[in-house]
């Protein structure tokens, strides 16, 4: 345990922890189903998808690509703990389906890649601070690429910010009780803490803007997109991307992950979700072409 001036985060935080356990439960005691997966999966693209690629290699091989000059200070080192806390999220609630999966970081060049994530300039018209998109290597192998759009500028009160490195924005916090960033993650992520929580005592000094900062801070983002790399498809805009054959009923959404929700944990809906995901692939892994890279 990591201790403050003889006090453990979690005494320093009590009070938090008893208001941030209310709030949930208030989101999610009488919730509804919102989960749905993407229409792609019906494609060719399928294979792209993490829950075709687990099923059929065992392994998830992931590269980081920063275009030199980008805003929002990010870092390859971070970067990688934050990707890998991510996964981690979505692979432990599925782990009764796949069994230890390993995470391997290779050249984004690599054949045998599974997610590509790429931090610059957007090529898209539309100007998201992030997005997922299936491709194709010339070798006839998938995988999915996660942009975040370092172009992305957020207007608050008259300043301007970029899409952040989440390790800057919590800098100050991480450097004065010299924690690590993967402690810090867990710890966010085993508390449950809401947004409000995480700016009032880890960026005080982005004032009034912390919160709106850290829902565009790559935590948040990659949390979200890594569902979409799965196959789970956004529940705030159901007609947009969702397959009405396989996702549950659209009523009174409750926070969820996919829904952009601002906290960095799964909900109910984003558990229910991806567990229905990989039961509807479970059937990869045992047809004959079924082989490990």
């Amino acid at each position: 345990m990591v201790y403050i001036a003889g006090m453990s985060i979690r005494t320093i935080l009590s009070v938090a922890i008893t208001i941030a356990a209310f709030v949930v439960s208030l989101g999610f005691g009488s919730r509804a189903n919102a989960w749905g997966m993407l229409r792609a999966l019906n494609t060719k693209f399928m294979k792209s998808y993490l829950a075709y690629s687990i099923y059929k290699y065992h392994r998830i091989n992931y590269c980081l690509d920063i275009e030199s000059g980008s805003a929002g200070h990010f870092h390859k080192r971070t970067l990688d703990t934050e990707v890998k806390w991510a996964l981690g999220q979505w692979l432990e609630v599925v782990r009764q389906y796949t069994g230890p999966v390993p995470l391997n970081s290779v050249q984004c060049a690599s054949p045998n890649l599974n997610i590509m994530v790429y931090v610059g300039p957007s090529t898209r018209d539309d100007f998201d601070p992030s997005y997922n998109d299936a491709h194709i290597h010339d070798l006839d192998e998938y995988f999915v690429k996660i942009v975040l759009n370092s172009d992305f500028r957020y207007r608050y009160d008259g300043s301007i910010y970029p899409v952040y490195d989440f390790a800057y924005v919590v800098r100050q916090f991480l450097n004065s009780g010299n924690f690590s960033l993967s402690f810090f993650l867990k710890e966010m992520y085993a508390n449950k803490y809401s947004f409000d929580e995480i700016a009032a005592w880890v960026a005080p000094q982005w004032g009034a803007d912390g919160k709106a900062i850290l829902y565009y801070t790559s935590a948040h983002l990659l949390l979200h997109e890594l569902g979409h790399s799965f196959g789970l498809c956004d529940t705030y805009d159901v007609t947009q991307n969702c397959d009405p054959n396989f996702s549950s009923h659209w009523n009174n959404e409750p926070p969820s992950v996919m829904g952009m929700a601002n906290y960095l944990y799964l909900s109910p809906d984003d558990i229910e979700g991806i567990r229905a995901l990989f039961q509807r692939f479970a059937p990869i892994s045992r047809t004959p072409e079924h082989k490990r890279k």
